[in-house]
């Protein structure tokens, strides 16, 4: 079956309803990253849809856009050999724009219906944790840091927003966007408002031992005269990027406690090992869905299943030794 050729008219509306959407994704205050990998898959599609226009009367128009549309150009990413998770995250993409110009526009055009039920079945990729030696070892790491006495502004930043990741299980990038507004410390507990996918916002927490980091940290701003509405700004006052992190994370924490599993050198990591670590602790899922914020607790279920995994084979292994 060939795909017919799109209208002139078309390519005017995508380019149309392009510019509606992101101004939407902007006022919904979507991260720069966000934004930046959607208007990518938005604009390949695009440019997919120009290279099959012709000027005819019979050709495709968003009205007569179809389920065919859609397959033949996740058909054509294929035979760039993309990932089925790449092509899954391009999916995605498409569904919510479509389903944004189906709830916006003024003549009833359903487009979204020829996407709802395409989906891409991407293999169940294996969930990598730190052992406990190994999350020991990196706290340790991350502490002799934080308790050095000649340590850099940028070091010592870099350490406390591991410790944070490792005890919370923020993503790293809620963490780079924390505000000083969002940390209250009390007699005990520290608390955090940290904002997730989607501008959500959930509180997290610390032990109050952690204080005395914290407000070294702050002394350290202070000290530097680093005037900035984020907690963990750069020297120059910016937003800390998130490559200085993974890379500090890599060549620092990672050497310092002796691990060079490349499996492991994403920050996703501490959130997969604390996940796991809260299911063998017999916390409901529904907590540990709200602490990573999760939007669908099925993704939490994910650990739940591989942990009991590992619970079934240990049990059978002591049944038969």
């Amino acid at each position: 079956m060939k795909l017919e050729p799109f209208s002139n008219e078309t390519i005017k509306n995508l380019e149309f309803w392009r510019k509606y959407y992101f101004e939407h994704l902007s006022v919904k205050n979507a991260s720069k990253h966000t934004i930046r990998n959607y208007k990518r898959i938005i604009d390949e599609f695009i440019e997919w849809v120009f290279i099959e226009n012709e000027n005819c009367n019979n050709c495709i128009s968003l009205k007569t856009f179809n389920r065919f549309v859609f397959t033949s150009f996740l058909s054509s990413l294929k035979e760039k050999k993309l990932s089925d998770k790449t092509i899954q995250t391009y999916l995605a993409v498409l569904k919510s724009f479509f389903m944004f110009i189906t709830e916006e526009n003024d003549e009833v055009i359903d487009i979204y219906q020829y996407l709802e039920k395409i989906q891409v079945k991407v293999a169940q990729k294996e969930i990598v944790t730190y052992s406990n030696d190994e999350i020991n070892k990196i706290k340790k790491a991350v502490f002799d840091l934080l308790e050095s006495k000649k340590i850099s502004y940028s070091k010592y930043k870099n350490a406390l927003i591991i410790l944070f990741i490792i005890y919370t299980g923020m993503r790293a990038e809620e963490a780079l966007n924390l505000q000083a507004n969002d940390i209250e410390i009390s007699e005990d507990i520290i608390k955090f408002k940290v904002k997730g996918k989607g501008n959500k916002e959930r509180i997290l927490y610390l032990s109050v031992d952690f204080t005395e980091y914290i407000n070294k940290f702050i002394q350290l701003k202070k000290k530097h005269n680093i005037k900035s509405n984020y907690f963990f700004a750069s020297q120059k006052g910016t937003k800390t990027i998130y490559n200085t992190i993974l890379r500090f994370n890599r060549d620092v924490i990672l050497q310092k406690a002796h691990i060079f599993d490349k499996r492991k050198v994403g920050l996703h990591t501490y959130r997969h090992t604390l996940a796991t670590n809260l299911v063998n602790e017999n916390v409901n899922l529904e907590t540990i869905k709200e602490i990573l914020g999760h939007t669908d607790i099925k993704t939490t279920s994910v650990f739940y299943a591989k942990t009991n995994e590992k619970a079934k084979k240990k049990a059978l292994k002591q049944l038969f030794s």
